[in-house]
């Protein structure tokens, strides 16, 4: 991958980002890093996800590392969990590490992932909502590093018919992008809830419960239709900087806190 390149002598930050939240960033990502990633000498996974909680502390930061690899966090100092953290992903043979939910990050905590990365010769890739490039921008530091800022966009919808609709695995749930019914069925999917595939997920399994239900022997249109008026799709359409009904709840956290810096600076 283009973070573990050696040319710049140093692990690589870069940054993913997107307008709306659900259109799959993270699950392409752990999928592109599985294909191009070799494997680890351990026998377990070379990336490491992590997802961030709402203004995560720097200690609670550096366990969350610990924990997540199977380690109890030992030490009683934020030096003493760092090095610990740092002798872990080194033993663990950790190639990439994945931050999902990256703009709940703050300055200090960004020193601290530098400094982990650094030591660990580990790269990182941010994965958020566009205004983590807002909170990336102030730090020249990390920005010398982070050689990679790529916007996340959308799949088309008619990959989402052709290839995102028939890989969902539900109870009585199936679909052929060749059957001129089917092809009606998944349109009427994509029409509500695009460009999120977190919804039209949602929009699919509910669909798949009704039809279980009802005794049926598989999901129908009718089904989708009945699905369709059980989920809320307010907020899909309007501008990026609206907030979305699909995001999720760390999303609608960093949503809230960007929008407190706004009207912060609007006062001074």
């Amino acid at each position: 991958m283009t973070l573990a390149s050696v040319d710049t002598g140093y692990p690589s930050i870069g940054i993913v980002y997107s307008n709306r939240a659900g259109i799959g960033k993270t699950t392409a990502i752990l999928a592109a890093a599985e294909t191009a990633l070799p494997p680890s000498h351990t026998g377990n996974p070379s990336t490491l996800l992590l997802e961030l909680e709402p203004s995560i502390t720097q200690m609670a930061f550096v366990e969350l590392i610990l924990r997540v690899l199977g380690e109890r966090p030992r030490g009683r100092t934020k030096s003493q969990l760092q090095r610990r953290a740092i002798e872990v992903l080194q033993g663990n043979d950790i190639r990439l590490i994945v931050f999902d939910e990256a703009d709940q990050f703050g300055r200090k905590t960004f020193d601290i992932l530098r400094y982990i990365c650094g030591q660990s010769r580990c790269p990182a890739l941010l994965v958020g909502l566009k205004p983590i490039l807002e909170i990336v921008k102030p730090y020249e530091q990390l920005d010398s590093r982070s050689f990679l800022t790529h916007e996340f966009k959308p799949i088309d919808k008619e990959e989402v018919l052709r290839v995102f609709l028939p890989g969902l695995v539900f109870p009585l749930w199936s679909i052929d992008p060749h059957n001129e019914h089917h092809r009606k069925m998944g349109g009427k999917v994509i029409d509500k809830a695009y460009p999120s595939l977190r919804l039209i997920r949602g929009v699919v399994q509910t669909a798949s419960s009704i039809a279980k239900l009802s005794g049926a022997e598989q999901v129908t249109e009718e089904h989708v239709d009945e699905a369709i008026k059980h989920i809320r799709f307010s907020g899909l359409h309007t501008t990026p900087t609206e907030r979305s009904s699909d995001q999720g709840t760390h999303e609608a956290h960093s949503e809230d806190r960007n929008e407190a810096k706004r009207k912060g600076k609007q006062k001074e």
